[in-house]
């Protein structure tokens, strides 16, 4: 049987992605699929993309693929954010709060968080057994107090964090998280025992709603010293 040469290739043509890149010299990088699936090509070189991956089957599997671990990579930060916040405040429980429960997290997710959890580990001992030095602990004796805010409403223009001085810290850090005890933001190290709120955080407060903070010592010898937890209002 006589093969018609022209009906062979309209017929191939006309099939949909079944045309395979066999050495991919021509099909964009996966950093260009990345940028894509992010919205930060133009519009004339997301068109251009989108026309090879109607055309390649091989770059059409890669590009799902990657979309698939973005999507697993946003939905980690997401849980693992969330998982750190309620595993340190259940630590201040001190006969206010109680300790929360983990969140619910797919089987694939936990998979995730244990590779990485691993990861992180064996790489902190590695470091620690490197540089000799040890890690920063909890000192159960001192105490640090809170002075302002407390539960009183209190204006933006008020707002100062004020807490008692501890004579060994190295610096303080204070965090805020919002009513439903979730982050919302940590400063970066204060020599004092003073912080008048940055823009960056007074662009994050609302009015009309609480918020709790706390404050950690830093020490010089290593270990830290936290804060309760302290409600306050912004009116």
């Amino acid at each position: 049987m006589k093969i018609d040469q022209l009906e062979l290739k309209k017929i191939i043509k006309e099939l949909p992605h079944k045309k395979t890149s066999q050495t991919k010299i021509n099909c964009p990088s996966p950093k260009k699929f990345i940028a894509l699936l992010r919205f930060e090509l133009s519009d004339r070189k997301r068109s251009e993309v989108i026309d090879h991956l109607a055309d390649c089957s091989t770059c059409a599997q890669e590009i799902k693929f990657i979309n698939e671990i973005l999507t697993a990579e946003k939905n980690f930060d997401k849980e693992a954010a969330l998982m750190v916040t309620r595993r340190n405040l259940a630590s201040y429980k001190k006969g206010k709060f109680v300790q929360f429960p983990f969140p619910k997290l797919s089987w694939s997710s936990m998979r995730v968080v244990a590779v990485i959890t691993t990861v992180i580990l064996f790489s902190s001992m590695f470091f620690l057994i490197k540089t000799n030095k040890p890690a920063i602990e909890r000192d159960s004796i001192l105490q640090l107090k809170q002075i302002s805010p407390d539960n009183k409403p209190i204006s933006l223009d008020e707002l100062i964090f004020q807490w008692e001085n501890i004579s060994d810290s190295d610096y303080y850090t204070v965090e805020v998280f919002d009513d439903s005890l979730n982050f919302v933001w940590r400063s970066e190290g204060i020599p004092d025992n003073k912080f008048i709120p940055s823009a960056e955080l007074k662009e994050l407060l609302k009015q009309e709603t609480t918020y709790w903070w706390m404050v950690t010592s830093f020490l010089k010898n290593g270990k830290r010293v936290e804060s309760d937890l302290t409600k306050f209002n912004v009116k």
